[in-house]
């Protein structure tokens, strides 16, 4: 059977979807990704081809037996519908409607998206109302039941100690509202009390930086990419939710969620204006007592 996943973005959701190739084993997988995800997804077993996002045309070429397309960026739908496929499952371009649209079977992840056919303001009242991961939407694409299967990753986790504490205080530019505050007197606290923070910082490279979080007993992060490749790693991890939804997260029993103490929490604001940020409403006291607990 051959099989192309189209997934590109972000790198962290590009991470969690690998947990879809354990359905696919005995496959032929090609896997269509951005250049900067590429680091997350070479040499692993399971996929016998990833195609970087600008060489992409040579996919015109193939006959798939599936193709799951799971991104509704415009261009990527309309290229999936120029692709030869006895089946198709995800988001397309609909010419006759002119726009953006999704099978039926993967209608309960994309109705939450910007592709709704609800429209935006529905989808975004169905995304605060869902209570099921992200895996648990795609297995149910296929037809299948998600039973905890991890993330497939070409990295060997490190076993260190939890008093080793990684720390990534940043959310990326698209997501500003998941940068927590109050990092810094977090780890003043920890130090107090003998653990080693380390601080994650911009590395050339991006294995670098896996290496980095390799290094680390436990992680503490936003809704992050750090908290995708915790996860892959098997570290445990503590996550903080503000604006995204913490429900969409799997955590495998080794990681703790802090939500938002406010009404706002899960609101998907991805502006600067209004000073307030939910995710101060969590308290460096609340965050502690978890790293004290793990």
């Amino acid at each position: 059977m051959k099989i192309l996943i189209i997934k590109t973005g972000a790198q962290g959701d590009v991470l969690r979807t690998t947990t879809l190739l354990h359905l696919f084993k005995n496959g032929l997988v090609y896997w269509l990704t951005k250049e900067n995800a590429l680091p997350l997804l070479e040499n692993n077993p399971y996929i016998k081809y990833v195609i970087a996002y600008n060489n992409k045309n040579i996919l015109l070429g193939i006959d798939f037996d599936l193709i799951l397309s799971l991104d509704d960026d415009e261009e990527l739908c309309k290229f999936v519908t120029d692709i030869k496929t006895k089946k198709l499952t995800g988001a397309y371009y609909d010419y006759k409607e002119n726009r953006r649209t999704y099978t039926e079977e993967s209608s309960s992840w994309f109705d939450m998206s910007v592709i709704s056919k609800f429209g935006i303001e529905r989808a975004n009242v169905l995304k605060k109302q869902n209570k099921l991961s992200c895996q648990e939407h795609l297995f149910r694409m296929l037809g299948k039941h998600f039973n905890k299967e991890s993330y497939i990753f070409n990295i060997k986790p490190i076993n260190f100690p939890k008093v080793i504490v990684g720390i990534e205080t940043r959310s990326g530019k698209v997501w500003p509202m998941k940068q927590w505050s109050k990092y810094e007197e977090l780890a003043v606290l920890l130090k107090r009390d003998g653990y080693e923070v380390k601080f994650f910082e911009e590395r050339p490279t991006l294995k670098q930086y896996i290496d980095d979080i390799n290094n680390c007993g436990l992680i503490i992060t936003g809704d992050t990419l750090a908290m995708h490749i915790g996860l892959a790693l098997n570290k445990e991890v503590i996550a903080l939710f503000g604006p995204t939804p913490a429900e969409e997260i799997f955590s495998y029993n080794r990681m703790k969620k802090i939500k938002a103490k406010t009404d706002c929490y899960c609101c998907y604001r991805r502006d600067t204006e209004n000073k307030e940020n939910c995710i101060d409403s969590i308290s460096v006291e609340e965050v502690y007592e978890a790293t004290r607990e793990i």
